[in-house]
């Protein structure tokens, strides 16, 4: 049975992927500017949570190692840190569509 990290890792990725779908992008040159950082910090978070989730793989193969996402202290900071990136891109996009 997954773990509720595991709920909350694929409930993120799902909004996300729904906030990129829906994303609008603003007309504005500053708020394009501020758009695209948000972009590149979503994309940053996404990987760390990849390099987490591979490292956590790895050491789950070791017999003495129990490690895994609801454990490791670094796997849980770079969800948080993919949860305050969707957080600012979706605001982002709510500003774009209501300025359009």
């Amino acid at each position: 049975m997954a773990g509720r990290d595991d709920y909350d890792l694929r409930g993120l990725l799902t909004i996300g992927n729904r906030a990129l779908r829906e994303m609008t992008l603003p007309e504005d040159y500053a708020a394009l500017i501020e758009h695209c950082r948000g972009l590149d910090e979503l994309s940053s978070a996404l990987s760390t949570v990849r390099t987490r989730l591979e490292v956590a793989v790895v050491l789950n193969r070791v017999p003495v190692a129990t490690s895994g996402m609801g454990t490791s202290p670094m796997a849980a900071e770079a969800v948080d840190r993919l949860r305050r990136a969707l957080i600012y891109v979706i605001a982002l996009n709510v500003r774009a569509h209501r300025d359009t």
